[in-house]
């Protein structure tokens, strides 16, 4: 028997052992972006022969890209084409000047129109984007209009109530400390790809989203993966958390102080914060409502991506490209900008560039057999 088949099994058994002690099954997704789209997807293909021991599925940020179409019953091996189809940053991010050099131009043409992009519309857009910056933190970098438009093309006219398992994203009001759940139960008229958006935006980096008059942020302003939300939510149906199973996995990623440093005041989406909201959230899990978690860790840093490099120098056609960079930037006394949105340019090329999903998603496939086995065998329902 090979491991998938034999991880399989395992799965199986623990699903159907927790059907006969009656219990409440969630299987969650994290927030984050790409690695937290590729570790939702690496899990649910597991989990997805068992999807009619499964309750509920509930998502927030990247994570929701893979689970919404799961939960409307579009396979995993379909919705792993399309996102490993994926090949720009301009997939997702629509003002894609200033940071065109980080969309990796796969041929001569492509590489030249990353070019034009970033010397002309780039520094436009750039400044006009920094100054709205200072102005409002509800303006982003990533307006969120191509990736509701990737995930209408692939949901096409689904709405909540075609999700089985039930469908639950997560978002958060902007200046609320307590999640907001979208869904067929409590909102039925609001499409998967705004409630989506809305569960995906950060101050400065993706707009804040607007829906029905009101103003949303991304769920790990208040959660790192649904885990307190989901009790309240199985408590206020008059359930016993105890009697309670949720599945998932997080994502630790890397510092955003570490190169989003204009940033740091955004305390609720560093690395240090959520995975420290994590450990809290199992400790209130298990050891107040005891409610059994299968919960598996994983480490974005591990994986090696293509280095962040800009356009290439052409030494010998003179100065090369940082140097005129710099030096337009020192005419115009826009040094600042540059700073500014080189690490902005720097997070998305690692953690929002689609092109690294396969990446992320084949260095989680090679260890998360043996962990959800062992994980599994500490859990007594």
């Amino acid at each position: 028997m090979s491991k998938r088949a034999r991880i399989l099994e395992i799965v199986k058994k623990f699903l159907e052992e927790a059907e006969e002690k009656g219990y409440t099954v969630y299987f969650v997704g994290p927030a984050g972006s790409i690695p937290a789209m590729a570790i939702s997807l690496c899990l649910w293909k597991i989990f997805e022969p068992f999807r009619h021991l499964i309750h509920y599925i509930r998502a927030c940020s990247g994570a929701c890209l893979i689970m919404v179409p799961a939960a409307i019953g579009i396979t995993s091996l379909v919705i792993e084409k399309i996102f490993r189809a994926l090949r720009h940053l301009r997939n997702v991010v629509e003002n894609i000047g200033f940071f065109a050099e980080y969309n990796q131009g796969t041929n001569l043409r492509g590489k030249l129109k990353d070019l034009w992009s970033y010397f002309t519309y780039g520094w436009f857009k750039a400044t006009m984007t920094f100054w709205r910056h200072m102005a409002d933190h509800r303006v982003g970098i990533v307006q969120g209009e191509h990736i509701k438009n990737l995930l209408r093309k692939i949901v096409k006219n689904a709405t909540f109530k075609d999700a089985k398992p039930t469908l639950e994203i997560v978002a958060t009001k902007d200046g609320s400390a307590e999640p907001y759940i979208f869904s067929e139960e409590t909102t039925p008229n609001v499409t998967l790809w705004d409630a989506t958006v809305a569960s995906c935006a950060i101050e400065h980096l993706f707009a804040i989203q607007k829906i029905d008059d009101d103003y949303f942020v991304d769920a790990a302003a208040v959660e790192t993966v649904p885990i307190e939300s989901v009790i309240k939510s199985h408590i206020a149906r008059g359930l016993d958390p105890k009697k309670l199973l949720i599945i998932g996995a997080v994502v630790h990623t890397l510092e955003k102080s570490d190169v989003f440093h204009a940033f740091t005041r955004q305390k609720s989406n560093s690395s240090t914060t959520q995975k420290r909201n994590f450990e809290l959230e199992k400790d209130l899990a298990i050891n107040r409502y005891g409610t059994k978690l299968l919960m598996l860790e994983f480490d974005a840093n591990k994986v090696i991506l293509p280095p962040a490099e800009p356009f290439a120098e052409f030494e010998e056609l003179g100065k090369g490209f940082r140097f005129l960079r710099k030096l337009i930037a020192m005419i115009f006394n826009r040094e600042a900008h540059d700073k500014f949105l080189r690490g902005i340019g720097i997070h998305l090329y690692k953690e929002i560039n689609p092109a690294h999903f396969k990446l992320y998603l084949d260095h989680f496939e090679k260890i998360v057999d043996d962990k959800l086995e062992r994980h599994i065998k500490e859990i007594k329902l």
